[in-house]
This record gives structure tokens, C-alpha cells and sequence, in this order.
């Protein structure tokens, strides 16, 4: 009977000091390694309750400093881990930052050069008739030299509606006001806008009739303006006698309308940034060219902010398909509202 009550009391004593213990770890560990859980000093002590019974604190104070040794280097290699992630993620802003600041240094300089060029020519005929006046030129001159003005101050007038067009699509300040509307009829319309500048530049300009009608939810205002935007951009770099067509289509379930020419074409290269401002080809070509140079830009703004996208199909010398690929077909958008 005594023999059973050394046993009992034994084991409470044991129990009670494995618990002050834990207790003593985990302040530990809360306060110099910065552990706020338990599991860890119980993950610790529990391993050590048989060989503190069997009589052996050696071997508890071995596993103890074992334990709080290991745990150390895991807070020390997530310490590390969590740091170079944060320089990774520092590196990759700074690095994002300075391609922006590129980007935009390259975007101002180009633009400067593109306001300079048109203002020049404003100022160096207007110079001419003050210097010459009226009287001293004939006709002809006269009538060249207006001309000349003329233009200048409607590339000019272009430019800048242009700029202004991006920079309100850019601060989400363009709205939208999407309606079905039959692409067939509207690339007929856009051609007949733009038939007689198809016809200055020698090229022929088509709209290729379709089966059954290809209809697209998007803003009747902003389809006009990407239309006429990407049939001037193919009647610019596609030499006379070429040919432009606008084909409605579905692909995929999405309607589309491709515009189709014969032109000069674009390399691999140079692809993704003739959709960036004042970006362009540049060849012998396209340096006899002027424009905005925003005309691709601002279609693709526009087509994305209405949730599609626009491809391009191009390779040197074999001309070049832009498509505007539009969300959903509008069938497909009222079977599922049916739904």
C-alpha cells in the first residue's frame, strides 16, 4: 500500500513538473524566439517525458537544447526566406518603375517631335507670305502654300483630339454604351466613309459580305472610330494597287471583324509595340508617312476596356489582318441570361 502510494505521488510530482516545464518553454520561446503558439515547447517536451522517468536529465537537457537549437534555425531560415522575397519584390518594382519612366521619357519625346513637325511647316509657309506677301506670289504658289498650311494644321488638329481621345480612355474617364449591333452593316457603312480616301491612295477597299448577320455588344460610337482607325492604318502602309477588305466573322463563339490588307506587313519584332504611342514600322516606307501615330494605340484601349481584344496576323512583304475580337455573341449572352 505504500509501495502504490510513492507510486501515485511519483507520478504526480512527474506530471506536475513535465507541466511547469512546458509552461517554462513556451515563455521561452514566446519572449526570446517569438514563438506565439504552444505547440512547439509541447512538440518539444513531449519527445523527453520517457527518459526524464527512466532517470535520465542528461538526455532531457540534450533533446531540450536540441530542440530549441532547430527551432532557432527555422525562424532564421523563414527570417532569410521572407527577406529576399521582399528584395525580389523591391527589385521587380524598381525594375517596373524604370521601364515606365523609359517608356514615358520615349512617349514625350516623341510626342514633342510630332507637335514640332506640323507647327513648323505652319510657321515656315506662314513666314513665306509675310516675307513675299500676297501680291508677290502667283496663284499658284498661293494656293500650294494654303494647301500646305491646311494640312499641317489639321495633322496637327488630329494629333492633339488624339492625345486627348487616350489620355481620357487611359484615366477611365471614356463611357461606353454597348447595344447589338450587326457588324455586317457597320464595316458597309465605315466603307463608304472611307471609299473616297481609298481611292486617292489607288487601293481598293471591300466589305465582304457575310452569311448570317455577326452580332456584337459593344458602344456604336467607339466601333465607328476603331474601324476608320485600322482601315486608315491599311490604306497608309499598303502601296497603290493593293487592296483592303473587312470580313465579319465569329471565331470561336466571339464575333470579330478582321481588316485585311495587302501592305508592306510587320515583322515578329516589331509587333507588339506598333500598339504603343508614336510607334510604327520603320522602314524606307513607312518614313514617307504621316499620322498620329496613336491610331493603334487608342484601338486597342478601346477594344479592351470593353472586355475584348484585338490580334494581328502579319509577316514582311504579305500584308497584315488586325481583328477586333469582341467578348461574346450576343445570342450565346442571351441563353445563358435565359438560364
Amino acid at each position: 500500500m505504500v509501495e502504490s502510494h510513492g507510486v501515485l505521488r511519483s507520478a504526480v510530482l512527474t506530471t506536475a513538473g513535465f507541466t511547469i516545464v512546458s509552461v517554462v518553454v513556451s515563455l521561452i520561446c514566446y519572449e526570446i524566439l517569438g514563438i506565439d503558439y504552444l505547440s512547439y515547447p509541447i512538440a518539444i517536451v513531449m519527445p523527453i517525458v520517457l527518459p526524464v522517468v527512466t532517470g535520465f536529465p542528461t538526455t532531457f537537457i540534450i533533446h531540450l537544447l536540441v530542440g530549441v537549437t532547430l527551432e532557432r534555425e527555422r525562424l532564421a531560415q523563414a527570417q532569410q526566406q521572407e527577406l529576399a522575397e521582399l528584395a525580389w519584390e523591391a527589385a521587380e518594382q524598381r525594375s517596373a518603375a524604370e521601364a515606365a519612366s523609359r517608356s514615358k521619357s520615349a512617349m514625350l519625346a516623341n510626342m514633342t517631335h510630332e507637335l514640332r513637325t506640323p507647327l513648323n511647316a505652319i510657321i515656315g509657309f506662314s513666314d513665306v507670305l509675310k516675307a513675299e506677301g500676297v501680291d508677290g506670289l502667283d496663284g499658284e504658289r498661293l494656293r500650294q502654300y494654303a494647301l500646305d498650311i491646311n494640312l499641317s494644321g489639321r495633322h496637327l488638329l488630329e494629333l492633339v483630339n488624339d492625345l486627348l481621345e487616350l489620355a481620357r480612355l487611359e484615366r477611365g474617364n471614356r463611357d461606353f454604351y454597348p447595344e447589338a449591333i450587326d457588324l455586317g452593316e457597320k464595316i458597309a457603312e465605315v466603307c463608304r466613309i472611307m471609299r473616297e480616301q481609298a481611292a486617292s491612295a489607288g487601293v481598293a477597299l471591300s466589305a465582304e459580305p457575310g452569311g448570317a448577320p455577326v452580332i456584337a455588344l459593344t458602344d456604336d460610337q467607339t466601333l465607328r472610330q476603331m474601324l476608320l482607325n485600322l482601315i486608315s492604318n491599311a490604306l497608309k502602309f499598303t502601296p497603290p494597287c493593293g487592296e483592303v477588305r473587312l470580313i465579319p466573322e465569329m471565331r470561336a463563339g466571339h464575333p470579330c471583324v478582321s481588316v485585311r490588307d495587302t501592305g508592306i506587313g510587320i515583322a515578329e519584332d516589331d509587333r507588339e509595340r506598333i500598339f504603343d504611342p508614336f510607334s510604327q514600322v520603320d522602314n524606307d516606307f513607312t518614313r514617307r508617312k504621316t499620322g498620329s501615330g496613336l491610331g493603334l494605340a487608342l484601338v486597342k484601349t478601346m477594344i479592351e476596356q470593353q472586355g475584348g481584344r484585338i490580334e494581328l496576323e502579319s509577316a514582311p512583304g504579305q500584308g497584315s489582318t488586325f481583328r477586333l475580337v469582341f467578348p461574346e455573341a450576343v445570342e450565346q449572352a442571351g441563353s445563358q441570361a435565359a438560364d
